[in-house]
């Protein structure tokens, strides 16, 4: 599995506590969220499950619940369903930038899209839904 740096690595700024208090939470629910769209080279996302899943279990305090193949909707679909405290996303991102001729391009990370094939979204598209987190 390639490593990157953390300077490599595309972040999406959401304005998220640092820290998390997990005092008196039964389980912590991890949602893992997945997108390789077509267009996309391919990514081992079942292999990375696997190592976040393997490594929590032991503590028996936290479930990690898949869901692969994503859109705008089933991340904001799982997000309301779950309600999940972390959230980890195993894909692939496009940082912003601008073109040859001045004009700014959209960065984000890049999910299925029923039309088109991918689609990329935004931080300021994803602040609402996990914004509106009950923690």
């Amino acid at each position: 599995m390639e490593r990157w740096s953390k300077e490599q690595l595309p972040t999406l700024h959401l304005d998220v506590p640092k820290t998390i208090n997990f005092e008196g939470v039964e389980k912590i629910c991890l949602l893992f969220l997945a997108a390789n769209p077509s267009k996309t080279s391919e990514i081992s996302w079942e292999k990375e499950h696997t190592l976040i899943a393997e490594k929590v279990r032991e503590s028996k305090k936290c479930e990690v619940i898949p869901v692969g193949g994503v859109d705008l909707d089933a991340i904001i679909d799982a997000v309301e369903d779950r309600q999940p405290h972390v959230i980890h996303f195993c894909g692939h991102g496009k940082e912003a930038s601008v073109t040859a001729d001045g004009r700014p391009t959209t960065g984000g990370i890049i999910l299925h899209d029923k039309r088109k094939g991918q689609n990329i979204v935004d931080d300021s598209v994803l602040k609402t839904p996990i914004s509106s987190l009950q923690r």
